[in-house]
């Protein structure tokens, strides 16, 4: 059976929660965003959506479907797995394999932020990187009891 099925809800699931986050926080990035640049709210401009904010998701998307959810489906696939606490790592190892991603995709853009822009706060490094260890551990957990259901 094939893999799409699973990697698309895992694009759309992880969409929605993405849009969740962007909806309780634009204002509070938008306003970061004023500080850092020494402007006003009003003046934020961003260059847009398209071709570079689909172009970081996507390549966000892709890692997180590689090292995360493909894994994952292989393991079920070739095991035939029903039982989830047969999966070779267990739900713990699942979560800390979610926990290390998460670390390095928000940390290395939060710690180079920090370092390469002077007005950068670190209360929103830190508050960013946790919104990345609680997404994809959501998306992790979901997808530990989930996914293989679908291969």
């Amino acid at each position: 059976m094939s893999f799409v099925f699973p990697i698309l809800s895992y694009f759309v699931f992880h969409t929605i929660l993405e849009l969740i986050f962007f909806s309780f926080t634009m204002k509070k990035y938008h306003e970061h965003m004023a500080h850092i640049q020494n402007i006003s709210v009003s003046q934020v401009k961003f260059k847009g959506f398209w071709p570079w904010g689909l172009l970081g998701f996507l390549i966000y998307f892709v890692s997180v479907a590689y090292f995360l959810i493909y894994p994952l489906l292989k393991s079920a696939r070739e095991k035939k797995i029903k039982n989830k606490a047969e999966h070779e790592m267990g739900l713990g190892g699942w979560l800390l394999k979610a926990t290390i991603l998460s670390f390095a995709i928000y940390g290395i853009y939060n710690v180079s932020n920090i370092v390469t822009l002077q007005r950068y706060k670190i209360d929103m490094a830190a508050k960013d990187m946790l919104w990345g260890f609680f997404s994809l551990n959501v998306i992790a957990l979901v997808g530990f009891f989930v996914f293989p259901l679908m291969v």
